[in-house]
């Protein structure tokens, strides 16, 4: 296994994170590119697979401070457009959004 990651530059070892876990046996690294878009917080890989095919890998950890979001996403959508990388195929991470109250702790409603 190995791992890709984006640590938060000013905290790396208590806050924030992004990583991604590759199976060594299954893909080559040499058909990983990986492109920080915000240290910490949101990271994107290519991955070259059968030799013609490429998907595109979005990660993001989305900050706790629901205030801070929409700054958040106008910070990852101009980062993305500035570099000129790849559109993600697919999105994961930690959106820091919920469905239930119960979900919190303590349980209180989401904005």
């Amino acid at each position: 296994m190995e791992i890709i990651f984006s640590a938060d530059p000013d905290s790396p070892w208590v806050r924030a994170g992004v990583a991604f876990i590759v199976n060594k046996s299954l893909i080559a690294l040499r058909e990983i590119t990986a492109y920080e878009i915000l240290p910490g917080w949101a990271l994107l890989i290519k991955v070259k697979w059968l030799e013609t095919k490429e998907t595109n890998l979005l990660n993001i950890y989305t900050p706790n401070n629901k205030l801070s979001h929409s700054d958040f996403w106008k910070c990852i959508k101009d980062t993305h457009v500035r570099k000129r990388l790849p559109h993600p195929d697919f999105m994961l991470g930690d959106f820091n959004i919920i469905e239930d109250e119960i979900d919190r702790a303590p349980a209180k409603p989401d904005n």
